[in-house]
């Protein structure tokens, strides 16, 4: 399992949390992140992480969403 901090709208004070999992332990999340991104972002320029998680799952990740998170630098 791995924790994926994420900032949505490039937002300051505000980030989503995941928890990930995938049964193959040797998937890479970041790698499979980016290339979703990169393939969505061809189709939808103004695509949204909705649409990423999306097609993780389909891969078969496992991604619960934990309540957003405040944080000050």
């Amino acid at each position: 399992m791995q924790i994926v901090i994420s900032r949505p709208y490039d937002d300051k004070e505000i980030v989503d949390t995941y928890v990930v999992d995938h049964d193959s332990k040797d998937k890479d999340f970041e790698v499979d992140w980016l290339k979703a991104l990169e393939t969505i972002q061809e189709k939808d320029p103004e695509y949204n992480v909705s649409q990423i998680l999306v097609a993780l799952k389909r891969k078969g990740w496992q991604i619960m969403h934990v309540s957003p998170v405040k944080v000050t630098y």
